[in-house]
């Protein structure tokens, strides 16, 4: 039975699929996660409670609703909740990766809120049965929480992650000029550049950043300045350095959003007469010096731009976005632990060297990782 809710719900994601396709994406995977009982002919899903511990809620055909179970049910799904969430002991050294991230709960004051945290696996223990609160790995480290990790904890744990081949596979993803971008980033022009801007080495913040790519120490680094054998070669760990501390200053998304600010400051300034206005709107974004300054950042010539942008004729994805000395930016640890989070849970999905690599809630309490 399909209420009128649900049916006007798919009647959409069938008139545009492409629109719809995270919710149909998260459809599918919350959907992975319903638990049946046969016995019951009932089906059901677990949550994390308030106080942290499981709950089960059970579906209500009558009224299209989820309610909430009792203990006395978890029987009836018991055999589907070890078969989707639970790790078997004999199999726990072979199935965790040796870097692992996890959704937990923890409680503030009334309030249960959901984090990001990591922990590497040193070895296998005994596993936990159902309900249980023995740990299934021993001799792993303390789980951190990404947030209050440091940039440096972050970056170090992100490197051990991606190996030569994993770099290999993300570059192989992108665009042929994305990746060539990376691969042949100039640091040695990045360095010209800073010592044309600053004429000097000592206390340059500009310098520091440079060396977290490079891997020098800064007295290594002058040492090596000094005797002109410093190596700007962009080998694997270089490249790595780069996807994870830099980020483009301008993209797509940012550039098509800065101009939408723009026309509304145009729009808005002119107040005094129609005819003010209309002149105003005609000069459209030709005239800021925003746009003219991102363009410069990205190497695109204005009056091509401006062109496509009065005809409408304009494609942001024919646009090459230049990953390069001026259009970059240090990443926050806030994108770095998102950018963390998402790598860990793609080689989960990709069953990245048949291990498991990210953890639902529901099972970090099952199995008490």
């Amino acid at each position: 039975m399909i209420s009128p809710d649900r049916r006007r719900m798919l009647e959409q994601q069938a008139s545009n699929p492409v629109k719809y396709e995270f919710d149909i994406i998260m459809e599918v995977y919350y959907n992975s996660l319903v638990l049946r009982a046969p016995e019951i002919k009932k089906e059901g899903v677990l949550f994390i409670s308030k106080k942290g511990e499981l709950e089960l809620y059970l579906k209500d055909e009558s009224v299209y609703r989820w309610v909430v179970g009792s203990k006395p049910d978890f029987k009836y799904f018991n055999a589907d909740i070890l078969a989707k969430f639970f790790i078997p002991k004999e199999s726990i050294g072979n199935t965790l990766a040796p870097y692992i991230g996890f959704i937990t709960n923890i409680s503030i004051g009334d309030y249960s809120v959901f984090v990001f945290k990591t922990k590497q696996i040193a070895g296998a223990g005994a596993g936990a049965s159902l309900g249980t609160s023995s740990s299934v790995v021993k001799g792993s480290s303390i789980a951190a929480r990404c947030d209050q990790a440091g940039r440096a904890k972050i970056v170090s744990n992100m490197l051990l992650i991606l190996t030569e081949e994993r770099m290999s596979r993300i570059l192989s993803r992108m665009t042929e000029q994305e990746s060539q971008d990376y691969i042949s980033y100039d640091l040695e022009d990045e360095f010209k550049e800073i010592v044309r801007k600053e004429g000097k080495l000592e206390n340059s913040p500009a310098i520091k950043r440079l060396l977290t790519i490079l891997g020098y120490s800064y007295e290594t680094f002058l040492d090596k300045y000094q005797k002109k054998t410093l190596l700007y070669d962009t080998d694997f760990t270089r490249i790595a350095k780069l996807f994870i501390n830099r980020a483009k200053l301008i993209t797509p998304y940012i550039m098509e959003s800065e101009i939408e600010s723009e026309l509304k400051k145009i729009s808005s300034s002119a107040v005094a007469s129609e005819k003010t206005k209309r002149k105003e709107k005609e000069k459209d974004i030709s005239t800021s010096k925003v746009v003219k300054s991102m363009l410069s950042v990205i190497d695109y010539p204005q009056e091509d731009f401006f062109g496509k942008y009065k005809s409408k004729t304009l494609n942001y994805d024919d646009i090459h976005f230049p990953f390069n000395i001026k259009n970059n930016r240090n990443t926050t640890e806030v994108e770095l632990c998102i950018m963390q989070e998402f790598l860990l849970r793609f080689y989960d999905r990709e069953h990245e060297e048949n291990k498991r690599w990210f953890f639902s809630p529901v099972e970090v309490l099952l199995n008490s990782i």
